[in-house]
């Protein structure tokens, strides 16, 4: 694999996992597949329009796209905060 789309693919993956570390705790349990594959798909969905050199750009605009795409209830009742940022 080429050194330049190895690099993409970590900056993907240090993305998802710091954008997950900051919403896993409000996910609730019986979604958290669906909510890591729909967080997956925001973070490639906006590196193919913002790329990867920005990864906190990136990060924030995949979770915004992920917050939206949630329907209710998938966050935890306790988490009410995360639909208001």
């Amino acid at each position: 694999m080429a050194r330049y789309l190895l690099d993409q693919l970590e900056a993907l993956e240090h993305v998802f996992d710091e954008a997950w570390a900051s919403i896993a705790p409000t996910i609730d349990p019986a979604s958290v597949e669906n909510a890591r594959q729909s967080l997956a798909d925001a973070i490639i969905a906006h590196a193919g329009t913002l790329g990867t050199d920005d990864l906190a750009a990136l990060k924030a605009a995949a979770l915004a796209s992920f917050r939206k795409r949630q329907p209710a209830g998938h966050l935890g009742a306790r988490d009410c905060w995360l639909e208001q940022t």
